[in-house]
Formats: structure tokens, sequence, C-alpha cells
């Protein structure tokens, strides 16, 4: 039955790929350096007029295997969107091999439904980001962890396990440095198992090794404009330097009830899913205890905690970063319903078909959500923005725009946020404006006065984004 529902997952993943959804921000750009690497052997994105350097933001191996999969699938958006979607993919079938060691049965049936049918979930795999790559050897690491923790064999044998799990954690951070959160699983796992001390820490050692040789190997490869890269990533992780496109409680709250209500499944069950957490977290801390947390949901209780610290501290909060959040949520929270229905047999009937309706609804909803936002809808602001500004506008003329846009047009540009930050002194002939409630125009007095200098060609709504063409008036 399983395997039913993996079936009906693969057209849910694949149908219309290339047109929807709508180009998301980091796209065009990966695809760029992907492109380039393939066909230049030059890792790069397309440069900005005065800009000349690698990139080096993300680590290269997604770029690597992406230029590698275009000689086989193909070079376009489509064939990019397609490698994460087998990978996402993989790592539905990986969820699956751990959902029927626990809950087991046909109850995995019901939790792998409800992951493979949530709108957001689905969004997020069938657009072209690191995330779907980097994910599915992080749940690779953590079956192989549990494998592990839950062997019978010699000592020797079970760290064997322990460093093979910890050295599949430490390639999926080198993969995209959000995998770091995964390793906080073990720590906060292992509080509650309170078992195989050695085995953990040999985990950590080899994940923390592999890693370390990463960034060695970076260093040896490009030297300080790695570091310097790498140091702009940091701190704005960290927050300490801003980062358009990352979100805030508030701005999370005005785009669920706007634009992102059209995921009222995901909404559902992640409340749902939320309310079991806190519940059982505040009934461990009232009675100040840790055996109740204990248990078969302990790895998805770690799981759901370790990402809920990680992305509520780091600073960077991308929309498409929730989908490492939910996942775990969404395991440990359908567990824990499950083996409640198990436990109190006199009321077993009542709790199982209230679970069942629930879930049903969700079901449903989510269905009602792919017709709206995948087949009905079929917006692409990006690609419609970036089509008229290379059909209409003088390939010799300047262009003010951010990177998603600029790469994607043949004028030259100039990026959007360093010009903000007053590295360009000379004006541009258009400008490109991107904006939404999670993304904003930079704070900068100079593009508003810019903009007041400018008339309006082109205005383009998207599902979520407004785009606008400027053209500049330039002084006699």
């Amino acid at each position: 039955m399983g395997f039913l529902v993996l079936a009906v997952a693969i057209p849910a993943h694949f149908w219309a790929l290339s047109q929807r959804p709508a180009l998301e921000w980091d796209e065009p750009v990966y695809f760029s350096v992907a492109s380039n690497l393939a066909n230049n052997d030059d890792l790069a994105v397309r440069q900005p007029i005065g800009v000349d350097e690698h990139y080096l933001y993300q680590p290269p191996f997604y770029f690597e295997l992406l230029a590698g999969w275009f000689e086989v699938a193909g070079e376009s958006l489509a064939s990019a969107r397609m490698l994460g979607a087998v990978a996402s993919l993989v790592g539905v079938l990986l969820i699956f091999l751990m959902l029927r060691r626990h809950p087991g049965g046909r109850s995995a049936v019901v939790l792998l439904l409800i992951l493979t049918t949530d709108g957001w979930l689905l969004y997020s795999s069938r657009i072209a980001i690191i995330e779907n790559v980097m994910f599915p050897v992080a749940i690779l690491g953590l079956l192989l962890y549990r494998n592990a923790l839950e062997s019978a064999g010699s000592q020797r044998a079970r760290l064997v396990r322990y460093i093979l799990a910890g050295a599949v954690l430490g390639v999926a951070a080198a993969l995209k440095h959000t995998g770091l959160y995964v390793w906080l699983v073990l720590p906060i796992n292992w509080l509650l198992v309170r078992r195989d001390l050695k085995g953990h820490m040999a985990a950590m050692g080899v994940a923390v090794a592999i890693f370390l040789a990463y960034l060695g190997g970076m260093w040896f490869s490009y030297g300080p404009e790695f570091l310097n890269q790498y140091r702009v990533q940091f701190y704005r992780a960290i927050g300490h330097v801003s980062s358009r496109g990352s979100v805030g409680l508030m701005d999370l709250l005005k785009a669920a009830a706007g634009v992102y209500a059209t995921f009222v499944g995901t909404i559902l069950a992640a409340t749902f899913s939320f309310a079991i957490l806190v519940a059982n977290l505040v009934r461990a801390a009232r009675h100040r205890t840790l055996e109740a947390l204990r248990g078969p949901n302990s790895l998805y209780l770690a799981w759901t905690v370790a990402a809920v610290i990680s992305f509520s501290v780091l600073g960077l909060r991308f929309p498409q970063y929730f989908m490492l959040v939910l996942i775990p949520l969404y395991l440990y929270a359908g567990s824990e319903a499950i083996q409640s229905i198990r436990q109190h047999q006199a009321e077993r009937q009542r709790r199982l078909a209230g679970f069942l309706v629930l879930c049903g609804i969700i079901v449903a909803v989510n269905g009602a959500t792919f017709v709206n936002r995948f087949v009905l809808s079929n917006d692409n602001a990006i690609l419609e923005a970036s089509s008229f500004i290379a059909s209409e506008l003088p390939h010799d003329s300047v262009v003010l725009a951010d990177e998603p846009i600029g790469v994607l047009i043949p004028q030259p540009y100039m990026p959007m946020d360093l010009w903000a930050l007053g590295r360009y002194d000379s004006r541009p002939d258009f400008v490109v404006t991107y904006s939404s409630l999670t993304e904003h125009l930079p704070d900068s007095p100079s593009l508003q006065h810019l903009l007041s200098e400018s008339q309006r060609l082109l205005t383009v709504t998207g599902f979520k984004e407004t785009i606008m063409v400027y053209e500049v008036h330039q002084p006699s």
C-alpha cells in the first residue's frame, strides 16, 4: 500500500514541472552557475558589471551534480527542477523506510499520504533548490543512525555503523550548510535514550572531520575569495548582516494569512502537529522529567526540536527552509497520535475515527491546493518580466535588477543590493524592482529617488511577487 502512495506521488512531483510553480528567487541563479560550469568549466554566475568572482556563497557540489545532470537530461530550468524532484522522491522513499519501522503497518501509509500530498512540501520539491538534494542525504544519515542505535551486534560493529551515519551527516552539511542542523539531532536524542555515548561521539567526530575537510579543500582551492564569501554567508546566518528574502514572525503570519493561505492543508497539519509538540514539552517541563518524552518516537522528537531551535536562531529564514521543519514535525506528531490511539484501548475506535477523519480532511484540502496552485494557476512573474526586458529593451542598455532577473537577460546589469550600498557611481538606463510579503526593496533613499525620476513601463503580478520595470530619466 505504501508503494502505491509512492507511485501516486510521482506524477504529483513531475506534472507540468517546467511551468508550475513560477520561478523561485534562487532558481535562475543556481541554473546560471551550473550552466556556466557545464559550458565553460567556471564556477561562477553570469557576472554583473564590475564583478569578477567565483560563486562560493554555496558549496559547489550541487552545481557540479547539476552540470553533470545537464549532460543527461538537457540544459534547462525544467531539467534542473527534474533533478530536485527525483531527489525529493528519494527522500520520500527513505522516510517511508523510517515509517515502516515505526509506527509501522497501515499507520505508516497514512503518514506517508500526509507527507506526499502536503501542498507546501510539494511546492518545495518542484523547484530547483539545493535543499532538495541535501535533505535526502540527511535523512539517510538519520536512518543509518537509528539502525546503529537499535542494532544488536558487537560493540565494534555498532561503532562502525555510527561512524557510517556520521560520515553521511557530514556529507549532508557539506552539500548545504543548513544540513548542519541535523547534527543537533544526535546529542538531543542521546539525552533521551542515554546509551551508546561513544557511538554518538564517534558519529559527531566523523561528521565534523568531513565538514572541516570540505572547508580546508575550499580554502586550498580558492583562498581568501572563499573566506570572504563564507564570512558574508555566516554573518547573514547569524543575523549580523541583513538578507532580503529572510522572514520574521510577522512576515510569516502575514504571508500565511495572505497569499500562502492557499496552503491551508499545510497550515492545518502544522498547527495540529505543533500543538502536540508543545503539549508534550510542557507536560515534561511541568513534571521536570524527560521520561514522558522517551520511547519509540524520541528520534522524531529530537529531529523536530533540532529543526525548531536551529531555524528560530538562524538569521536566514527563507520560506523553502520550512520544509526542513515540517517533515520531522509531521513524523513526530503523527507517530505520537498513533501511539496514543494504540495505548487507549477503551477509546481506540473513537480516537482512531477522529484521527482518520482529520487526516482525510487534510488530504482532501491538499488535493484542492494542488488543483488551485499547480493546475489552475500559471503565473510566472520572473520569467515574464525577464522575457519583456530581453525582447523590448535595447541590448546595450544598463539594467539595475536583482540577481535572479539579471542572470536571465542579455543586457549588462548592476545588482540591486550592491547599487543600493553605493558600489556604483553611474545611473542605469532601466530599473527592475521585485517585492513580495517576504522580499522587500532595499531600504535606500538613493533607490527611492531614482524611482521617483523614472517612468514605469511594465507591472507583472505573480503568485506572491510584484515586479516592475522602469525607464530612468537621464539628465540632459
